[in-house]
């Protein structure tokens, strides 16, 4: 998976989580700092990511620190290899 398709599918989750409503982010964009997603929806939008990519999101360890809500974290953990 390449830069623009990981965009994609984070653009779909988004999508899903807030009810078709189309958010504007960039590879800087931290989706819980920036308020696009509360702790709730950023469960929900974790399941989406991880039924739209096929990659399964770690269940241990701290999500925010990790870096699953920053667009940039995000696209990394996508385009990397399994």
């Amino acid at each position: 998976m390449n830069h623009e398709e990981a965009y994609g599918i984070i653009r779909e989750a988004l999508k899903k989580t807030l009810g078709g409503k189309s958010v504007t982010f960039s590879d800087t964009t931290d989706l819980v700092e920036e308020n696009i997603l509360d702790s709730l929806d950023g469960m929900v939008f974790l399941l989406a990511l991880e039924e739209l990519s096929g990659r399964e999101i770690p269940e241990e360890g701290d999500l925010v620190e990790a870096g699953f809500f920053k667009v940039e974290g995000l696209v990394k953990f996508l385009t990397a290899n399994p």
